[in-house]
């Protein structure tokens, strides 16, 4: 039995065509499971639009200019273009859907499996939650939930080749670009990256600062252009600064026992589609609701404690049913296993963050943060704490958006290795400095 063991053990270890192998399996098989997977395209959110509305560009540019509530603008525009240059939303609500969710859980697999074991147990989970996500999705199929990790993974993935010190310096300022475009696309996905884009200028010029200022000045030029142009519009013409006027009513669907009875209703833009929350009013509502349920935190601590335990146990709880959908599957019996072991690591590794980030020196922090699976790392705690905290209902899609992130940290180096290696280095340079 040792023997075989240990022949399986040396097969694997010698095996550096088995990632490419898994990950094609891996694809190929996602091919299969996504076939009839169709999301709900960004200019669907809360059906506040329809997108045969979109029969003219001068309609579409009115819809950009009045735009303030919680529809992506960058994917809202490639909607718009595949409805008016094919005349339907395949190119979304089919190809880039299908896509993003099948990349999602290979990226893991192909860019942050540091071993052969790591890949095999990476691959295997990968799989199981693949297909639960085609199972579960349909209930509230966002294409953001597959977006935003999709190109997350590949801004990492991005920044940790710019880090690398033998890359030509004119690759460097290419990529440099391109992380500026990715992490854009990243912030107008979801609202609330917004408030982690201090963390990631911080962290990425962090990275970039041992090399020329031109890496982060064309870093910039993008995220200025897009993000900060739809910022600025935003805040000249609807005097808010975030591009979602929604947040509180987000935040009600969670804390609604704590704020109370709150009534409030829009009128549809005309007859067939959802209420137009697009408004000034909607705004002033959502600024209301959430300076209510501050208010209650404040009034009730303990109670909003208990409360925000109360969410993360159920947001850790594997859940299959989404809304009205309630799928079957024998799969889901391996999918809550999946998530309870990846929970319990994210739980593992953010403690043993914690504990080293007490421990370590000003210098030792700096040089943590400025690696970008720290960042995937820290925004995956981020982002799990939005929903848990902000979110509700829908625990069982949130779960699906986070999945690609806890996949990647098996193979995150062995954070405490990291952690080692950046205490190591430390040292070393004080000591150099010294003499």
């Amino acid at each position: 039995m040792m023997a075989l063991e240990g022949r399986i053990a040396n097969w694997i270890k010698h095996a550096p065509w088995l990632k490419i192998v898994l990950s094609l399996v891996l694809a190929l098989v996602g091919l299969v499971l996504t076939r009839n997977s169709i999301g709900e395209v960004a200019i669907h959110w809360m059906y506040v639009y329809e997108y045969h509305e979109f029969t003219s560009w001068s309609f579409a540019g009115e819809f950009f200019r009045d735009l303030r509530t919680g529809i992506s603008p960058f994917w809202a525009l490639i909607d718009i273009f595949s409805y008016r240059t094919f005349g339907n939303l395949d190119l979304t609500d089919k190809l880039l859907y299908r896509g993003c969710m099948i990349l999602m859980y290979v990226l893991p697999l192909w860019m942050f499996t540091r071993t052969q074991w790591q890949l095999l147990m990476v691959f295997l989970a990968s799989l199981v939650c693949l297909w639960a996500t085609v199972l579960i999705h349909p209930g509230n199929p966002q294409v953001y939930d597959v977006y935003l990790p999709t190109a997350l993974l590949l801004l990492v993935k991005v920044l940790q080749t710019v880090k690398a010190d033998d890359l030509h310096p004119r690759m460097r300022i290419t990529l440099c670009f391109a992380s500026g475009f990715l992490l854009s696309l990243i912030e107008l996905t979801r609202p609330f990256v917004f408030l982690f884009m201090p963390i990631f200028l911080l962290a990425i010029w962090l990275m970039l600062r041992k090399f020329s200022k031109v890496n982060f000045a064309v870093f910039l030029v993008p995220i200025l252009l897009l993000s900060g142009g739809w910022h600025a519009k935003m805040a000249i013409q609807h005097g808010q600064l975030n591009w979602t006027n929604h947040s509180g009513f987000n935040m009600y669907q969670s804390w609604n026992e704590f704020a109370g009875d709150f009534k409030f209703e829009e009128a549809p833009r005309h007859a067939g589609l959802s209420p137009n929350i697009n408004t000034d009013r909607h705004f002033a509502k959502s600024k209301e609701l959430t300076q209510l349920i501050l208010k209650s935190w404040t009034k009730h601590p303990w109670g909003a404690i208990k409360h925000v335990g109360l969410r993360a146990t159920q947001f850790f709880s594997p859940q299959t049913d989404l809304l009205l959908a309630k799928p079957s599957h024998w799969i889901f019996g391996a999918y809550r296993v999946v998530i309870w072991l990846l929970s319990l690591g994210i739980t593992l590794a953010l403690i043993g963050t914690l504990r080293r980030l007490l421990i370590a020196r000003f210098k030792t922090f700096w040089h943590w943060l400025a690696d970008p699976e720290t960042l995937l790392l820290l925004f995956t705690a981020f982002n799990i704490a939005i929903f848990i905290v902000v979110e509700a209902r829908e625990d069982a899609r949130f779960m699906i958006s986070v999945l690609p992130y806890m996949l990647s940290l098996p193979g995150l180096n062995n954070l405490r290795k990291a952690a080692t290696r950046t205490s190591q280095d430390a040292s070393r340079q004080n000591k150099e400095s010294r003499t």
